[in-house]
């Protein structure tokens, strides 16, 4: 005696993707390689229909039974004829290599030890920067090189409270890369009383 059974499935299955994006990534002609070469994760969800039957053999004299299993309709690749939903998710290497919210350039740091307790500190310009320009170079070119000025501040010291001036500017080209950083941070003067 045989009994077959016969079922379909509806399989969901999520794949995350990591791929390097070259469309929006930078071409050094010179070095022959790219620059900042962005790292992209989009998660897939695809969904399959399958079947799925199975065949148990009886034999009543020996008084057992046998199964086979069987899977059919089982794709071997996965498209756009399964894809149910694609999300991208933003890469953390991706948030330091491009401008922040404001549209300034992370990192814009210089660790300075301060001249009266002898403790290290970071100043980060962008906080005090603000874009003076914008140059596009044109379609062969990398895009916009963006200035931006920092206006003459006093800081303290976070250690003791020395007073520190800090001024002048810093480009980025490409936009989000830094290319010159001509920033200075001079001491004034020890805490005020």
């Amino acid at each position: 005696m045989e009994v077959w059974c016969n079922f379909d499935a509806l399989i969901d299955l999520t794949f995350a993707c990591d791929y390097a994006d070259y469309n929006d990534s930078i071409w050094d002609s010179e070095d022959k390689e790219y620059i900042n070469l962005r790292k992209c994760t989009a998660i897939e969800n695809h969904q399959v229909l399958t079947g799925f039957a199975f065949r148990i053999q009886f034999d009543t004299a020996k008084n057992r039974a046998e199964k086979e299993e069987l899977v059919s309709d089982v794709p071997s690749s996965f498209g756009q004829a399964t894809l149910i939903d694609r999300k991208y998710v933003p890469n953390i290497d991706d948030e330091i290599d491009r401008p922040n919210d404001d549209g300034l350039c992370s990192q814009i740091t210089k660790k300075v030890t301060c001249q009266i307790c002898k403790k290290e500190f970071e100043v980060d310009f962008s906080k005090y920067a603000e874009l003076s320009s914008s140059y596009e170079h044109g379609e062969d070119q990398m895009g916009a090189e963006r200035q931006y000025d920092v206006e003459e501040q006093e800081i303290t010291c976070p250690h003791c409270g020395a007073i520190y001036r800090v001024s002048g500017f810093y480009t980025e080209y490409p936009v989000g890369c830094l290319n010159q950083n001509e920033t200075v941070i001079k001491f004034m003067s020890a805490k005020k009383s």
